[in-house]
This record gives structure tokens, C-alpha cells and sequence, in this order.
């Protein structure tokens, strides 16, 4: 699994699933802070990413193009970045187990 977080998203939530053994990369890692949703969609798909992000406009891609990409949708509204890692983390299993399972849109909630 390799994940690629979004820019709305803080640095450190890259940090905290790479210390988890998984693959992951921040957009500014790869010179996409200001890149568009499509580009950012179509790296994902090209590189087999999973895209973890806040933005509705990744979910519509998801629906629109049946899942060629898989997602976290984070929905916790504007939060502090402890709340948010350890949102993650208590429900990591589960993020986990659902993208495994095949489920192409989870969602997180607080």
C-alpha cells in the first residue's frame, strides 16, 4: 500500500503512517503544493497511489471514474494536527482492512 496525502493535509500525518511501514508521500515531497486535483489524481493512478485528502473533488473522482483510485477521505472539518494523527492512528486497522478489502472511498470522521 502507498499513500499519497494531499495538500490540505499536514506534513506530519505523511510522517506518522511512514513510521507505520507503509509507503507514503506528502505533494510538496514532490513539487505539487499548487498542482491541480487532476494532475495530483493522475500521478496517483499512474503510480498505484492510495490519495488521502480532505477535498470532495478526489471523492467525485473516485466515483466518476469507478474507483480507479482508491481513498481516505478525511471529514474532521478544521482540527489541530495531534487531534488529527491521533484520529488516524486509533482507526489505522480499520483505514487499513477497509483498502484491502477493496473499498475505494474511506472515510474518516471524528
Amino acid at each position: 500500500m502507498k499513500f499519497l496525502i494531499d495538500n490540505q493535509l499536514p506534513f506530519e500525518l505523511a510522517k506518522l503512517l511512514a513510521s507505520r511501514s507503509v509507503e507514503c508521500v506528502h505533494v510538496r515531497e514532490l513539487g505539487m503544493e499548487q498542482t491541480s486535483d487532476s494532475r495530483i489524481w493522475n500521478y496517483a493512478a499512474q503510480h498505484q497511489y492510495i490519495i488521502v485528502s480532505k477535498d470532495q473533488d478526489f471523492r467525485d473522482l473516485v466515483i466518476r471514474t469507478n474507483g480507479q483510485c482508491q481513498m481516505v477521505w478525511i471529514r474532521t472539518g478544521n482540527c489541530r494536527v495531534p487531534h488529527l494523527l491521533d484520529l488516524v492512528s486509533a482507526h489505522w486497522d480499520d483505514i487499513v482492512l477497509s483498502l484491502q478489502e477493496g473499498q475505494t472511498i474511506v472515510e474518516l470522521r471524528n
